[in-house]
């Protein structure tokens, strides 16, 4: 029989750079908003921010305010100014922005018009 003294090796691997942008989201969920606008490149057409609640009892609400940048203050402010609403728990949540876009020149037209 043979008896070893040393414990069995175990090697952990960490990336920290994912483990540290993961706390950083969540501090401060707007990072993953401003990361979308910067991919569909609306920041500069941002109008104005938005979000929209649905309490426990499915009933739904939406504040908004003009705002070109993505604040998060201002996105805390819009969620109490919701939340205020109903006071009930709240079911599901989402913040997003607006566009400065003239709508009537990206829809097409009904039959070529």
């Amino acid at each position: 029989m043979i008896v070893s003294s040393s414990p069995p090796r175990k090697i952990i691997y960490c990336d920290c750079d994912c483990f540290y942008a993961s706390v950083e989201m969540r501090d401060d969920p707007t990072l993953r908003l401003k990361a979308r606008i910067r991919r569909v490149k609306a920041l500069e057409s941002t109008h104005k921010l938005y979000v929209k609640i649905r309490f426990a009892n499915f009933r739904q609400t939406t504040v908004e305010c003009v705002g070109s940048a993505v604040d998060p203050a201002l996105y805390r402010t819009l969620l109490e100014t919701g939340y205020q609403r109903a006071r009930l728990p709240v079911r599901l949540l989402g913040a997003s922005i607006r566009t400065g876009e003239d709508a009537a020149a990206l829809q097409l037209g009904l039959f070529g018009e």
